[in-house]
């Protein structure tokens, strides 16, 4: 699965447009994102094409490194590097 995910101010808070691929780009959607020292956690909203429910991890220079946690209660450990995303090339 590949996942890109942008961070962006809102206002006083901020939020996370993210986009799930697997073969091919899903759709991409809004998302709560709660960033403080460095720890991001992003609550994702249930829709049934969005099998994780929430990402918990750190942030850092090279990229994010966190967990998807899953509705069944299973968890993924996974890097998402900083880079330039796909549909920014």
């Amino acid at each position: 699965m590949g996942l890109e995910i942008k961070i962006v101010p809102a206002g006083e808070h901020f939020e996370a447009v993210v986009q799930s691929a697997q073969g091919e780009p899903g759709a991409l959607f809004l998302a709560t994102a709660t960033c403080s020292k460095g720890r991001i956690t992003i609550s994702i909203p249930k829709q049934p094409d969005r099998p994780f429910v929430s990402l918990e991890g750190v942030v850092s220079k090279n990229g994010i490194k966190a967990q998807l946690n899953y509705e069944g209660g299973s968890v993924e450990k996974i890097f998402v590097p900083r880079r330039p995303g796909y549909w920014d090339r």
